[in-house]
């Protein structure tokens, strides 16, 4: 049985390891396209075979198996997603702030030199960053019109019926 729960976890670890390689080097080659699938598919594909591990140790070794192994294969595929997942935003993040540096250095060699006093930004975000937060806004923004046009409907309505009743 340890024989087989070793070479089960050996298996998904290279397959969620070659996923996520192949996910950096698309970052890192700046490959556009459907970026994440690699790596989506292969957690699905992980996470459906340890459910098989889990059910085949249970038949062969008894509900203790089952007991331990079903907690442990959901822990163990979190934990892996947040780390893999995390280590490619810090790579593409990394890829942003070279392209970033590549395009201010271009503009900087065709710009003209400035005359006067240089005014320099509080720091520059990465583009994910500023899509994130522009998404986020967009977000804030809908949910509280949404939330100030249901306060306009729920006082409107008794305004109104209390305006008719007095030009009655």
């Amino acid at each position: 049985m340890f024989l087989f729960l070793t070479l089960s976890l050996a298996a998904s670890l290279a397959l969620l390891f070659g996923a996520t390689e192949i996910e950096r080097r698309a970052i890192v080659g700046r490959y556009t396209g459907v970026n994440g699938l690699a790596i989506l598919c292969c957690f699905t594909l992980s996470f459906v075979g340890s459910l098989v591990v889990v059910a085949l140790a249970t038949v062969w070794g008894g509900w203790g198996y089952l007991l331990h192994l079903l907690p442990g294969t959901i822990l163990y595929h979190f934990f892996m997603g947040v780390s893999l997942v995390h280590g490619l935003q810090k790579t593409s993040e990394r890829v942003a702030l070279e392209d970033q540096a590549m395009r201010r250095g271009a503009a900087f060699r065709l710009r003209p030199a400035r005359r006067g006093r240089r005014r320099h930004g509080g720091g520059s975000i990465s583009s994910w960053t500023a899509a994130y937060q522009s998404a986020a806004a967009r977000i804030s923004a809908s949910v509280s019109s949404a939330a100030m046009g249901d306060m306009i409907s729920c006082v409107r309505l008794p305004v109104r019926k209390a305006l008719s009743w007095v030009s009655r």
